[in-house]
């Protein structure tokens, strides 16, 4: 990007892939963010996985909050498979009104999900 831009990529909060241009309204001389997640709404992609199933992130052990470490795994699980395997837990009913859920690196490799890429998975 130029030294002039009054353009920034969002991203979204689930994929990290370009989902929106932001413009900035005062045209400053650069924008404050050019490539940043401004909201927590799922981009079209994403949206559309929610529908049929929960999207399972990946992030490093300990990491909680709202914008935890992701550590690169990512796959989409239907509803029933995540319902079996959560049940009624609190991360089960945060994940089944989200869409989403944030699953440490531990519980990942012990739910039996795709090797994240540092362990030589793609």
């Amino acid at each position: 990007m130029s030294e002039k831009s009054w353009v920034g990529l969002e991203l979204c909060y689930f994929c990290h892939e370009g989902k929106g241009v932001l413009l900035h309204r005062r045209m400053v001389k650069k924008f404050p963010l050019q490539g940043a997640v401004y909201n927590q709404e799922p981009c079209d992609k994403c949206a559309e996985h929610m529908k049929d199933g929960i999207i399972l992130i990946s992030v490093r052990d300990g990491e909680g909050g709202q914008n935890p470490y992701r550590t690169g795994g990512w796959v989409v699980i239907k509803k029933e498979a995540f319902a079996r395997i959560f049940g009624d837990s609190s991360i089960g009913e945060a994940a089944a009104n989200k869409g989403a859920a944030f699953i440490e690196n531990e519980a990942w490799n012990k739910l039996g999900l795709p090797a994240l890429p540092e362990q030589g998975g793609t």
